[in-house]
């Protein structure tokens, strides 16, 4: 999901799910989580920001 992020950060969940394959429930449990990891953030308004990938340790 990150690197779909990372390619079109104003992905809504919709077409997240859709490129992913994925239901629309699954795709908010997975930002959730990679939200509380602190690998993504959301940058402005839900409706018109998109998601910023927090640049980290790589392993």
């Amino acid at each position: 999901m990150i690197r779909v992020l990372s390619q079109k950060p104003n992905a809504t969940a919709k077409e997240l799910s859709s490129i992913l394959e994925i239901s629309t429930r699954k795709v908010a449990r997975v930002i959730k989580t990679l939200k509380k990891e602190g690998k993504i953030s959301r940058v402005g308004s839900d409706r018109k920001g998109y998601w910023k990938i927090i640049e980290g340790d790589k392993t």
